[in-house]
């Protein structure tokens, strides 16, 4: 193979490789109540999530009037079906405080998971 049928199937190998590395996403969520998200306090209100995700292992920002007030580490799972509607999955840890676990988007598969 000559060099140049070599960079070129690297080249397509490189760029085929380059969503999967590069993956990510936004959605708007609105909390009624004060919850954690790995950790990190929320106040209620409306955030817009932004996250980069080199699967599964994800970085989700919190940004709330163009500020971001959080960071947190997260995963992105793959279901088998997917999700109907945007929603939040949230449960109480051992204090009885509210916890973000999961992030659901409509017509993906993909949910991101916090910790």
């Amino acid at each position: 193979m000559t060099l140049r049928k070599q960079l070129c199937v690297a080249l397509a190998i490189l760029l085929a490789a380059l969503p999967l590395a590069a993956a990510g996403g936004s959605t708007s969520v609105n909390f009624s109540q004060p919850i954690l998200a790995a950790g990190k306090a929320l106040a209620p209100g409306q955030y817009l999530l932004r996250w980069k995700s080199s699967s599964p292992e994800a970085i989700v920002k919190f940004e709330k009037n163009g500020t971001i007030v959080a960071e947190v580490n997260a995963k992105v799972i793959e279901r088998e079906k997917e999700s109907p509607y945007n929603s939040i999955l949230a449960g109480t840890n051992a204090s009885g405080e509210l916890v973000l676990r999961e992030v659901r988007l409509r017509g993906k598969k993909q949910v991101l998971v916090f910790e």
